[in-house]
């Protein structure tokens, strides 16, 4: 009971904070949205309902004049990631994955500041972490991790130019993953500084860092592939008992595949099960002992990118999350 309340208590406070962080930081104009959408798709707006479920970005349902459906998002970043994350559905679209279309992409001053704009198509269903919410059986959840991963799969099949953060041709920042993984990429003193800030124990993060190091100068050569890199079931529409959308690719990275079964057995994990994506993804070397190193190697560089992230945002239960998960990873390179 003591832990349901706290749980309670802990919801009501988060939902206060994202109430007021829409209401400081993520209010432009309606006269600019309309605008942008009129721009874009020639019809004007007839009823708009913010989304706030998001964490970085401004983001609005629009219903048209003309009937059509809309999503309209928002960033105040110096630098747009829309016109990568537009290549990225591009590519998926081509090869049959079922991604939204995206209209438009533009960028326009306002109060002295860029306001990133993409306005793409809305895809029908439900995600999945919401669907998984009503009950369903054991048996349904792992069929729809199995179609699932069938997608991811397909995902995974686009090749692109380079590892890291794409431009908006698909070419990545680096020339291979030991560059991303480098002493140099990966800075000991930053991640020991924030560490320090978090109170999470300073010998964890060297030997998470040490070992990043030193399997970066022997990792396999592979060629980079498409990563999602934000892969999550809230970004899993569901229709019916099929995949009806992936969304969100905002952040996506040309890279190892294994990495993105990582990220997802790190964060969900607990309630969808990894194997059951594996299947659906039909990867015969998932019992590998290089795909399992793989794995823990990709776990301790998302438990110190996210500590770093979740740091800067104040966000101590995903601090928490990295703190757990690092100090189980780290035991595996003993």
């Amino acid at each position: 009971m003591r832990e349901a309340a706290d749980f309670r208590r802990y919801a009501l406070a988060m939902g206060r904070i994202l109430k007021a962080k829409y209401e400081k930081h993520f209010h432009s104009p309606q006269a600019v949205i309309d605008a942008a959408v009129q721009r874009a798709t020639g019809s004007s707006v007839a009823r708009r309902e913010q989304i706030t479920t998001g964490e970085t970005n401004e983001v609005y349902a629009v219903d048209l004049a003309n009937g059509q459906k809309v999503i309209v998002r928002i960033s105040r970043s110096e630098r747009s990631r829309f016109r990568a994350e537009r290549w990225a559905i591009e590519q998926c679209a081509r090869v049959g994955i079922p991604v939204p279309c995206v209209i438009a992409v533009e960028t326009i001053e306002h109060a002295g500041r860029p306001l990133n704009l993409s306005i793409e198509t809305l895809l029908q269903g439900t995600p999945l972490d919401e669907l998984a919410k009503d009950n369903l059986s054991p048996e349904t959840v792992a069929a729809l991790l199995h179609r699932t991963g069938a997608v991811l799969a397909r995902i995974h099949s686009i090749r692109t130019n380079g590892f890291g953060e794409l431009d908006e041709n698909g070419s990545g920042s680096y020339n291979s993953i030991g560059d991303m993984l480098s002493q140099e990429e990966l800075s000991k003193e930053h991640f020991l500084n924030v560490a320090r800030a978090v109170h999470i124990d300073s010998g964890i993060i060297e030997r998470a860092l040490n070992a990043l190091y030193e399997y970066s100068v022997r990792y396999p050569a592979i060629s980079p592939h498409l990563i999602h890199n934000d892969f999550a079931p809230c970004h899993v529409l569901i229709c019916g008992d099929q995949v009806s959308g992936i969304v969100d690719f905002e952040i996506a990275q040309g890279g190892d595949p294994a990495r993105e079964f990582a990220r997802w057995q790190f964060f969900f994990g607990d309630r969808f099960a990894l194997r059951h994506l594996i299947e659906g993804y039909g990867n015969s070397a998932s019992d590998s002992k290089e795909f399992q190193d793989k794995l823990h190697i990709w776990t301790l560089y998302i438990g110190l990118i996210n500590m770093d992230w979740y740091s800067n945002k104040r966000n101590k239960q995903k601090v928490d999350l990295c703190r757990v998960r690092l100090t189980e990873e780290v035991a595996y390179f003993r």
